[in-house]
């Protein structure tokens, strides 16, 4: 495999070259976005890399940055690049001390440092950074004198002027090698000082070739980014989608993400799953605010939406019924709930924990492609994801290409394949701990692989206790604080309540343990011995609590006739004993799975159910709902240019036809109209003619903005103002005789593709 060709720097020249004044990332700035070409793009990259060559950046050499997110983090990250330098990003929220750490460890010589609060750490450090030499301040205002120690970042560009930095710039170019360290990235241990993880362009070029394989990702889409660029997984994205052609976006508060996602519609973002849950419940907090009516059409779609994602996830074509109610519940809940998220999003890769799989379900029902995946900082983030298709909503997805994996000892998963780091900077005794003898690598992770690929995991090994009798428990189950959670639930159209969401209040506090690792002991042996012999031993037990069968009477069903509401769940308890001297004492008991009653409904209306003939013709009675698609022709929309030649053109934008989809009704041969939607929206064909050399000025065509196709009626996901949360409502469905009509439709069909009446079977 040409590994060459997926060199960073390679693909930054080729998408330059490619597609020169197109649109290649896009900032917030005195209040509005503002896009750059992928020509100001390249150039201001070349620019910074020949002021860093100016100031004697050598091969390999490590070049800091201190920042929040923002453009000039990623062109700071890639002019190094070029130069075959090496970019260290240190957290914007880290400490003074732990900067200072880093910097040292790393030796670095040049810092760019983006807003105050860093500047005033470096402030602090100064003189325990003796290596350090400048200080590039990427917000200029900052500087209030004159520092030859600090250089705004205007005037540290202006030395790098001149054409002897052109011709060292191309030789550094063309002596790229895959091997060179493209970055280090620090980890943040639980203990000791953080270990700076080793990341080559080899590294960098299998993600790209992994993500390629698994990730429908289309140039000239656009991606949101506002997670931490000195981390891994958002620094491997925003690489990523500058590979692909997408427009990225930077945002530098994470507060005004629900405004933003209106202004820019992206089509990918990377989160985490604290951002889902957040929306989710948020969702779910205005349905309660809601009418019967609404709250039972919310029920309707998601039921149908929830049934549909099960078939497909198991590879089966949703039946017609189904696949009709489930557009219909699109149309009319689903599509307004997607237009908070700004209308296009195609996927959102997730990471960093796990996701609560009730959550990941929904979003995906709904038709927001949530792509949970797995990594770390030693694997250049993505190790396995979500096919996008079929996948285990427990799992953290099946492993990308060019990875190997195997289960070690305490279930430990290791490692193996090309985004795999060589090693830590400068730490050779970590390095011999973190490899086996077959060079795989140890995670810290225990999971195990299912028979169809899915990886699962189950505990951080680190984090666990090994008790007297062998077994591992968390620590945080029998010591410290206890914490506090507030639990979300909604009424089912049935009047049963459903959880759908823990919230943590007061986060619990771990009790910490200093072991000793000095030779020698702190008693005399005999009493060491004594102690050891004496000692109390903590004993855990299970015991499995049976669930209860609650009868629930309703006239809805006939006498005789039951529906199971809930299924029951048995639950286990865990019991922790102290056991000494052979006296047993219960220390402390909890659940570690909660019983679920079974709910049953027993019907109380007189008579019985309709004949079997009856039922047959009430079905057979039934309106017809067929779906039609009509083809939209896009329309050509030219624009005049004077900088190509009289009678050239060029296509600025493909053309693509739109679908609409009619939906009719037909009973006795009578055929009503009952909704039309576009399934796909025209694109107009947008061509350049060229008009240089014509004796006529050409007249400036208004650029044409992307057509919406609905207005979002949603309110905002969130908001930082108190008062907007109690105005916040579901999108309006319309009157409540509409309301009336569309919950009997969406019934009506649910009845027909046999969904309503039946209780799905738990997935995953």
């Amino acid at each position: 495999m040409d590994l060459e060709k997926f060199h960073l720097v390679t693909r930054l020249a080729y998408q330059a070259a490619h597609y020169k004044d197109r649109e290649a990332i896009r900032y917030w700035e005195e209040g509005q976005w503002h896009p750059m070409s992928w020509t100001v793009f390249y150039d201001k990259i070349q620019e910074l890399a020949k002021a860093l060559l100016h100031h004697k950046v050598g091969v390999q050499e490590k070049v800091g940055i201190f920042a929040p997110n923002s453009p000039q983090w990623t062109m700071v990250d890639m002019a190094a690049a070029h130069l075959r330098a090496c970019a260290v990003p240190i957290y914007a929220t880290n400490t003074a001390d732990q900067a200072a750490y880093i910097i040292n460890n790393a030796g670095i010589r040049i810092l760019f440092v983006g807003e105050k609060e860093q500047y005033e750490k470096i402030a602090q450090i100064k003189e325990q950074c003796p290596g350090l030499q400048y200080v590039i301040l990427f917000n200029e205002t900052l500087l209030d004198k004159e520092d030859t120690f600090v250089l705004p970042l205007s005037q540290f560009l202006r030395t790098g002027q001149g054409e002897e930095y052109d011709q060292l710039l191309k030789e550094r170019v063309a002596q790229r090698n895959m091997q060179d360290i493209y970055t280090i990235i620090y980890t943040s241990g639980t203990t000791g000082n953080p270990k700076g993880v080793l990341i080559d362009y080899e590294n960098v070029a299998y993600q790209f070739i992994n993500h390629d394989d698994r990730l429908a990702v289309v140039e000239g889409n656009v991606s949101l980014s506002f997670l931490p660029l000195s981390h891994v997984y958002e620094r491997m994205w925003v690489a990523y989608v500058l590979h692909k052609g997408v427009i990225n976006c930077y945002l530098d508060d994470t507060n005004r993400v629900a405004e933003v996602l209106k202004e820019v519609r992206p089509h990918y973002m990377c989160v985490v799953p604290r951002l889902l849950e957040k929306i989710y419940t948020k969702i779910y907090e205005n349905v309660e605010k809601q009418s019967v009516l609404k709250r039972l059409v919310f029920a309707t779609a998601t039921r149908i939406a929830k049934i549909q994602l099960g078939r497909k996830k198991k590879g089966k074509k949703p039946s017609f019924l189904l696949q009709k109610a489930y557009n219909v519940a699109d149309k009319v809940v689903f599509q307004k709930l997607k237009a908070a998220l700004g209308g296009n999003i195609q996927m959102i890769p997730c990471g960093g924990a796990l996701l609560e799989p009730s959550i990941g379900r929904f979003f995906r029902a709904i038709g927001v492609n949530v792509t949970l995946g797995y990594g770390m900082t030693e694997t250049t983030a993505t190790v396995s994801c979500w096919d996008d298709h079929k996948f285990k909503l427990k799992s953290v997805g099946t492993l990308v290409p060019n990875m190997q994996v195997k289960i070690g000892e305490n279930n430990e998963i290791l490692l193996k394949g090309g985004s795999i780091t060589k090693g830590y900077y400068n730490n050779p005794e970590e390095n011999a701990k973190a490899f086996t003898e077959d060079g795989f690598l140890r995670t810290g992770d225990a999971g195990y692989i299912d028979k169809e690929g899915n990886l699962f995991i189950t505990e951080r090994i680190k984090e666990l206790m090994k008790t007297s009798n062998g077994k591992y428990i968390a620590p945080q189950q029998i010591e410290g604080e206890v914490g506090k959670e507030r639990i979300f639930t909604s009424m089912n159209p049935d009047g049963t309540k459903e959880e759908k969401l823990r919230e943590v209040v007061e986060t619990p506090t771990d009790r910490i343990v200093l072991v000793g690792t000095k030779p020698g002991t702190s008693l005399p042996e005999d009493e060491v011995k004594n102690l050891v012999l004496n000692r109390p031993e903590l004993v855990v037990e299970e015991e499995t609590i049976d669930f209860k069968v609650q009868e629930r009477k309703t006239d809805k069903l006939y006498l005789g006739e039951t529906r199971v509401v809930q299924e029951g769940q048995k639950g286990i308890r865990l019991h922790l004993i102290e056991v000494e001297n052979g006296k047993r004492q219960l220390k402390e008991t909890y659940d570690k799975v909660a019983v679920q009653d079974r709910i049953v409904e027993v019907g109380t209306k007189p008579g019985t159910s309709l004949p079997e003939d009856e039922v047959k013709n009430l079905v057979l009675n039934l309106p017809e709902l067929i779906s039609e698609e009509e083809i939209i022709d896009f329309k050509v929309q030219e624009q005049k240019n004077d900088k190509l030649p009289a009678g050239q053109t060029r296509i600025l934008q493909e053309g693509r036809q739109g679908i609409r989809v009619h939906l009719i009704e037909v009973e006795n041969g009578k055929r009503t109209e009952k909704e039309s939607y576009d399934k796909v929206m025209a694109q107009d064909r947008i061509v350049e003619v060229g008009t240089a050399g014509e004796t006529t000025k050409p007249v400036p065509q208004e650029a044409t903005k992307p057509q919406v196709s609905e207005k979002a009626d949603t309110k905002e996901i969130a908001s930082s103002k108190a008062n907007q949360a109690q105005k916040e409502q579901l999108p309006n469905t319309g009157s409540a005789a509409s309301q009336a009509a569309v919950a009997a439709g969406l019934a009506l069909l649910g009845l027909g593709a046999g969904l309503v009446a039946t209780k799905g079977k738990k997935e995953d």
